[in-house]
Order: C-alpha cells, then sequence, then structure tokens
C-alpha cells in the first residue's frame, strides 16, 4: 500500500489487525464470497485457506489473466527482488 498498490482482502472476524489494515486503506471484508474478488489481479493465500473457501474456488474457475501465488512463494519472489535491487544498486 505504501508503494502505491491497491490491497484488499477478507477473514471470518474482525480483529485488531484488520483495523490496522483498513487504517492504512486496504478494503477490508468480513466473511468469505467470490464476490470479494473485484478487480483484482492477484491473489495472495495462506496453507490456512480450505480448499472449498469461495474466494479460492472463484480464482480457480476464473483464471483470465489472474495470478495467484502462495505466501511463501511470494515472499520467496520479493526476497530475490530484494537481492537483485542490492545487487544493482551497488553498481
Amino acid at each position: 500500500m505504501e508503494k502505491g498498490y491497491r490491497v484488499s482482502g477478507s477473514d471470518s472476524k474482525e480483529s485488531e489487525v484488520l483495523n490496522k489494515l483498513r487504517e492504512a486503506n486496504a478494503e477490508i471484508y468480513i466473511g468469505h464470497k467470490k464476490e470479494n474478488l473485484r478487480n483484482v489481479d492477484l491473489v495472495v493465500y495462506t496453507a490456512a485457506i480450505p480448499a472449498d473457501n469461495p474466494e479460492l474456488i472463484e480464482e480457480i474457475d476464473k483464471i483470465y489473466g489472474r495470478k495467484k501465488v502462495n505466501r511463501k512463494d511470494l515472499e520467496r519472489l520479493l526476497k530475490k527482488c530484494r537481492e537483485v535491487r542490492k545487487t544493482l544498486s551497488s553498481f
């Protein structure tokens, strides 16, 4: 969000973490519904997401240009990007 990305997400219940995300301008939904995936380019999910989650099912059903990535894979990718950026900035 600090870099200008629009972030949205959902959870089954309210929490302090969700309130902090809202304060940072994230669009947060309570409950898991396929309608939560409006204008989404990338879906990041964790192993805690059950296979019958309607948002994940919707994403799998609509792979028309949207990308999905497991959170662990995203973390590895971001780490690699940071390493490349550090390497390039040292020249």
